[in-house]
């Protein structure tokens, strides 16, 4: 019986975590949203594909740079939406999942600089630019719904997009201009999920001194992740009010990836009078990946004497987000792989 009621608890702690991947922990990757990137972008609500004539061309259409004024340095930042996530039932009946998810401060800072004025109608006009964007970010918290009882799951996300971008502009006429720029991201994810399972054993007790049980599960998770991608764009501006863009953002090549697991489960089963605690530690090495997926963008932009109307649609193309894989066992001196 006691061999019997080990195997019912290790099978518990197996099972417990495949119960919580049930609830997908979101990462920026699943928000499909291009939150708007500077002042300017913002106030456009991101329609800036045809219109980015400053550092945030290199992030919307770097073609886009050839229609920059002057040369300039900036800094802009925005505020945006909370969200709030909740799956009834996610843990058992009763066992409620909720969270707030809070998307950061998507910002930027950039300069422009102007290599060559050109001719009069702007011909061979040349522009250099440089970026540093965070332009997602998400940390969510996820609490026990019902504090008050034993049985509780605590999950924390932190995920975090950074990328840079170097680029130039090539002003051909009056009317059309290219744009090429190459760029780094840097995906950091740091997760952390706490399992804990009391009275277990729902069954009729047959052991004359009682039944108890307990399970914890403790599971930190970090990763990190570099990769470079391309950005091509065209701008084509028939008269001064009127304007198109296309940009198009090759996916990512992954460099660099690299992930660690910590984990830790504790049993207790009952014995004859006695209480038995075994705790199972592991640590894994693996990697992970940026992945970044292919998109294309095409806008559209009429500039009036009291108003700017621009319009943008664009297409990714799905990609798989390797968090962490490969995972490695690290040998712990006196416990068997």
């Amino acid at each position: 019986m006691r061999q019997a009621l080990r195997l019912v608890s290790l099978s518990l702690i197996v099972l417990l975590p495949r119960v919580a991947a049930a609830v997908d922990i979101p990462t920026i990757y699943d928000n499909a949203h291009p939150y708007p990137i500077g002042s300017r972008a913002a106030g456009m609500a991101g329609a800036y594909t045809a219109l980015a004539c400053d550092e945030a061309a290199l992030h919307y259409n770097p073609a886009a740079l050839a229609c920059s004024s002057s040369s300039r340095l900036e800094l802009t930042a925005n505020a945006y939406v909370i969200d709030s996530m909740s799956v009834p039932n996610a843990f058992g009946k009763g066992q409620d999942v909720s969270a707030t998810t809070y998307h950061g401060i998507p910002s930027i800072v950039g300069g422009v600089r102007v290599l060559r004025d050109g001719d009069a109608d702007g011909s061979g006009r040349v522009v250099f630019g440089l970026s540093v964007e965070v332009p997602r970010s998400l940390a969510l918290r996820a609490d026990p719904s019902t504090p008050s009882k034993p049985n509780y799951v605590a999950v924390r996300v932190r995920d975090d997009l950074t990328t840079g971008d170097v680029g130039v502009a090539y002003q051909f006429n009056r009317y059309f201009s290219m744009g090429l720029s190459l760029g780094v991201g840097l995906r950091t994810f740091e997760s952390r999920q706490d399992e804990l399972l009391t009275d277990p054993f729902r069954s009729p007790c047959v052991l004359p001194e009682g039944c108890f049980g307990f399970i914890q599960g403790t599971t930190d998770v970090e990763g990190l992740a570099v990769g470079g991608r391309a950005k091509l764009g065209f701008r084509l501006a028939p008269s001064e009010a009127l304007s198109f863009g296309l940009s198009v953002v090759s996916p990512t090549v992954d460099m660099y990836g690299t992930s660690t697991l910590v984990q830790t489960l504790s049993v207790a089963v009952p014995t004859a009078g006695n209480i038995v605690y075994g705790p199972i530690p592991a640590r894994l090495n693996g990697s992970s990946d940026l992945s970044l997926p292919l998109s294309l963008t095409v806008g559209a932009a009429y500039t009036g004497a009291r108003f700017k109307l621009a319009l943008d649609a664009s297409l990714a193309f799905p990609r798989a987000v390797h968090v962490a894989y490969d995972f490695e066992q690290q040998p712990i001196e006196g416990i068997a792989p």
